[in-house]
């Protein structure tokens, strides 16, 4: 396989940020025609280096027809090549030959989020996606968390868990996403992030959801069952729109008007 300039940037791209469509990469490489990139991603998929898959629009527009572009991920095969390559130094590359449509929404919006920091911050932050997962015990229960990206700002670690339906897969009156709060609340509690993570010092929890209705509801029971500062929430729509800005509500003190940004101490609402 020749690697020429352009299928160098898309593996490098993949490698960095697992999930791409179309458009985001025209945005990452602007002084490449879209058609252009848009031959070399159908080629690349064509030789097995790339999967695609059909990627509708979050929100189609009442009566409209429904929009969708390719989101494009790295085959085993494609991460082979980056490697040998030496595009994913630090070996933290994610691939798939088999990946459940259902799931593709989620992943993509991991990478918007990063995409979107980014962009924010103006240069390319750290960040992890994958292989997070860490089982850890307290006392005789163990717990397991799993975020879905960790990243560094300001001085601070954060963990983000990005929430695109409604709380669900109830389990002993508790749901899925409160069952994931508790494991980070008694992975700062113990301290066992630190068999992990020997370098951090604390986290914070990022958690964002689909609307402000959801953003209110999670608060309120978080507000009852786990108000600890470490916890912040905000909707999708905030953060696409300043994501560095006070845009993060905490249950420990969100009643008091109090929001917070990824960079500054606690700020109060106008």
């Amino acid at each position: 396989m020749r690697l020429t300039a352009r299928r160098r940037a898309i593996l490098k791209d993949l490698v960095e940020k697992p999930y791409l469509t179309s458009t985001d990469f025209y945005a990452l490489c602007p002084q490449q025609s879209s058609r252009g990139l848009r031959r070399a991603l159908r080629d690349f998929a064509r030789l097995g280096y790339l999967r695609r898959n059909p990627l509708p629009e979050d929100e189609p527009v009442d009566g409209a027809p429904l929009r969708w572009e390719y989101v494009y991920w790295l085959s085993e095969k494609g991460l082979d090549l980056a490697r040998r390559a030496g595009l994913d130094p630090r070996g933290l590359g994610l691939a798939s030959d088999e990946k459940s449509p259902y799931m593709l929404p989620h992943d993509h919006a991991v990478t918007a989020f990063h995409l979107t920091l980014d962009r924010a911050i103006g240069e390319e932050v750290w960040w992890r996606q994958g292989e997070l997962k860490h089982t850890f015990e307290v006392g005789r229960q163990s717990y397991t968390v799993n975020a879905d990206a960790l990243f560094y700002v300001g001085g601070y670690y954060y963990f983000l868990e990005i929430e695109r339906s409604k709380q669900g897969h109830y389990r002993s009156g508790e749901s899925g996403l409160m069952k994931k709060v508790r494991g980070y609340v008694e992975y700062a509690r113990s301290g066992s992030y630190r068999l992990r993570w020997p370098e951090m010092r604390g986290f914070f929890l990022l958690v964002v959801v689909e609307s402000t209705t959801r953003q209110t509801n999670l608060l309120e029971i978080l507000r009852v069952r786990y108000p600890q500062p470490l916890l912040r929430v905000t909707t999708v729509d905030a953060y696409r729109a300043d994501l560095l800005g006070a845009i993060w509500q905490s249950p420990k003190d969100c009643h008091e008007g109090k929001v917070h940004s990824l960079r500054t101490e606690v700020q109060v609402r106008p």
